[in-house]
């Protein structure tokens, strides 16, 4: 009977050695996952800051002019030679469009960045 109590009581000894082993190495996974995550979010918040910026600038080479919009609009109704019922569309070049599609699939990327970012904060938390 006394070697079967001495056995359990190394043996629980030693679960709680490899518990507290555990637990220590988890506590400092967690930390340097969340010390990661905070980088990341500082990161991808100023790089979209960045970004909009950019392509707020960007997006105005989309749209038509509207001050030469204006200018056309007069100087076709001044011109008596010209049909004023007929006003071209406006259409942005192709680098235009290429350039705004990069911008904004560079923020939708680093938009997602954080949230991933914020949702592993979360599940970090709850671990």
């Amino acid at each position: 009977g006394e070697t079967c109590t001495s056995s359990q009581e190394d043996l629980s000894v030693h679960w709680r050695k490899c518990y507290s082993t555990l637990t220590e190495y988890d506590s400092k996974v967690v930390s340097s996952w969340t010390e990661e995550m905070n980088t990341t979010l500082i990161f991808a918040s100023l790089y979209s800051a960045v970004v909009t910026a950019f392509l707020v600038e960007s997006y105005k080479q989309l749209s038509e002019d509207p001050v030469e919009a204006l200018l056309s609009r007069i100087s076709s109704q001044l011109d008596p030679g010209t049909n004023s019922s007929f006003q071209p569309s406006y259409t942005p070049s192709s680098s235009d469009i290429a350039v705004n599609a990069a911008w904004f699939s560079s923020l939708v990327l680093a938009l997602s960045a954080v949230l991933i970012a914020i949702l592993v904060k979360q599940w970090l938390f709850h671990y």
